[in-house]
């Protein structure tokens, strides 16, 4: 190139040369001057030292992989040393082109905080190192199943992902858009559904916690299966759909007319209608004709069902305790 000339004080021994570039070979002769007398120069040569890549980055980060980029040295470089490693793990090193501002990591573990370093080379020459960290992604659990699918419940196993978790998020939606949120355990694989719709479709969506980390969703479809009678006409068909516990039912007597009854299911079989319960002395029993007619009481405590509804349940399981 188009040579550089300095003009030094005689009295000075050393002088710093500036706006050097990077990695590369200086030829630097020095010359006497005094009035209009020129020594011989005095010639050596120097090589700058290498300038370190800039703006390391580890981006694209999953629970397996990552990419490093970076900003390539000023100077021309033979190739980039890139090294990485993680608490209890030996250092990974790779070396690349020097044309080369990308690499990808793999084989990484997930949840996992890396130290991330890089240094340029030319011949015997290595720059300073540059460093940044960053951390793995939780991975996702595995083989979301839902089993055992009934009317009202399901069934849903996983199996676990590689990375210590704190929990699972776990959501689940029906067709109509009824959404709800649970989180559970870290030692959880699996969990029981209960309160569904029979015969709808629900779309389940898992994802394992790490405190602030999230992994990616797995997810699962199923449906419920349909109940035997949609209107149960009494307690006997409301058994017949899988409702086994004692209590208040709604049931379809006449076409589209509902009524709430209560339901014993545990006695000679289950599946009767309770038309009367007296059993504490909180409800008072001496009531007229008409009252008796339209029935009074409690379904949950003591009560009268009435005769209008005896007489409309005929043909159905009618039961009283007495």
């Amino acid at each position: 190139g188009t040579p550089t000339v300095v003009t030094v004080d005689g009295s000075k021994s050393r002088t710093k040369l500036v706006k050097l570039v990077p990695g590369v070979e200086y030829t630097v002769s020095i010359i006497s001057v005094k009035g209009f007398e020129e020594s011989e120069p005095v010639s050596g040569t120097l090589v700058t030292a290498l300038d370190s890549p800039s703006g390391l980055l580890a981006v694209n980060i999953t629970d397996s992989e990552a990419l490093a980029v970076w900003q390539p040295a000023i100077a021309a470089v033979d190739d980039y040393v890139i090294s990485y490693f993680v608490e209890g793990e030996p250092e990974v090193t790779r070396r690349v082109s020097g044309n080369t501002v990308e690499y990808n990591l793999i084989g990484l573990r997930p949840a996992s905080e890396y130290t991330l370093r890089i240094y340029a080379a030319k011949g015997p020459q290595r720059s300073a190192t540059l460093s940044t960290k960053f951390t793995t992604d939780v991975d996702a659990p595995k083989d979301l199943t839902a089993t055992e699918v009934q009317f009202e419940t399901a069934l849903l196993t996983w199996k676990p992902p590689r990375a210590p978790v704190t929990g699972y998020l776990l959501i689940y939606e029906s067709v109509d858009g009824k959404v709800k949120e649970v989180i559970l355990g870290p030692e959880s694989t699996s969990y029981s559904l209960s309160d569904l719709s029979p015969s709808t479709q629900y779309t389940v969506k898992l994802q394992a916690l790490n405190r602030d980390l999230k992994s990616r969703t797995i997810q699962t479809v199923f449906t419920t299966t349909g109940l035997l009678y949609p209107r149960p006409r009494d307690c006997s068909q409301a058994l017949l759909n899988g409702e086994t516990a004692s209590g208040l039912y709604t049931i379809y007597i006449e076409g589209d007319e509902s009524t709430e009854v209560y339901c014993d299911m545990s006695s000679d079989g289950g599946g009767w209608i309770v038309f009367l319960r007296r059993q504490d002395g909180k409800e008072n029993f001496y009531r007229n004709w008409r009252t008796y007619e339209t029935g009074f009481g409690n379904p949950s405590g003591e009560f009268w069902m009435g005769k209008q509804m005896l007489v409309l349940s005929q043909g159905t399981t009618v039961k009283s305790p007495f």
